[in-house]
């Protein structure tokens, strides 16, 4: 889905959510990057949306963390 094409943000939002969804698993540097090139958002977009539907509640999140070495936090689906 070409995210430069939808025109409102709760749409935006919905897109770029489907598209991370099939990147997750990896550090949050990659997931922005990946999510950045492959819905056309910019990166502090991307970022907004990970941090917005991170945490522990399946109802209101979509993915956790844990850390991994070095500090490294690796995202994965809920």
């Amino acid at each position: 889905m070409d995210i430069a094409k939808v025109t409102t943000d709760k749409a935006r939002q919905k897109a770029l959510l489907k598209e991370l969804h099939d990147i997750v698993d990896r550090p949050i540097r990659l997931m922005v990057a990946c999510g950045a090139d492959h819905s056309g958002a910019s990166k502090r977009a991307v970022l907004k949306i990970i941090e917005k539907y991170t945490g522990d509640s399946p109802l209101q999140h979509c993915w956790n963390f844990v850390k991994g070495e070095r500090g490294k936090q690796i995202y994965s689906a809920l």
